[in-house]
């Protein structure tokens, strides 16, 4: 079958479909959206309910769709199968988050610092890599955890 970006006929879910497609699987489980205000971006995360338990179990999405096609980078890296997510979600227990990568899944009014460098050849800069450093600290402190772990997917 045809990639989209290669004229099938199909379009690409917009990033409002991307966004609303984590949001009703998110709740489905009961997790609420979180926006992370770090100092250069806006990172976006889900959080399952609180459980009665110490550690804390963070999946940290992958690049998503950071490119269109091998040689030409998407507009937007949101994932249109937020498998990150999906990973997080079916995680048996204990206190869980979905942390996405920056410029994932926000709004145009939160792409502040964003740009396609930033989930191309800038996605592991001491900017992405600090912010998300910052909004790890953030979900740590909604949950009164000792212990953390981190689950990276793809180029989480």
């Amino acid at each position: 079958m045809p990639s989209p970006a290669l004229g099938s006929g199909c379009s690409t879910p917009s990033l409002t479909e991307r966004r609303a497609l984590a949001d009703e699987l998110a709740a489905a489980r009961g997790w609420q959206h979180a926006t992370l205000v770090t100092g250069p971006f806006v990172l976006a995360a889900w959080l399952a309910p609180t459980r009665g338990s110490d550690q804390l179990t963070i999946f940290i999405e992958g690049d998503g769709n950071a490119w269109a096609t091998r040689r030409r980078p998407s507009s937007n890296p949101t994932p249109r199968n937020p498998a990150g997510l999906k990973l997080a979600l079916a995680h048996p227990g204990g206190n869980v988050a979905y942390l996405a990568r920056p410029c994932q899944y926000v709004t145009v009014a939160e792409q502040r610092g964003c740009g396609i460098a930033i989930w191309t050849r800038e996605r592991f800069s001491k900017a992405v890599v600090d912010a998300t450093d910052q909004a790890v600290s953030m979900l740590k402190s909604r949950r009164p955890v000792r212990r953390l772990t981190l689950v990276g997917y793809s180029g989480g």
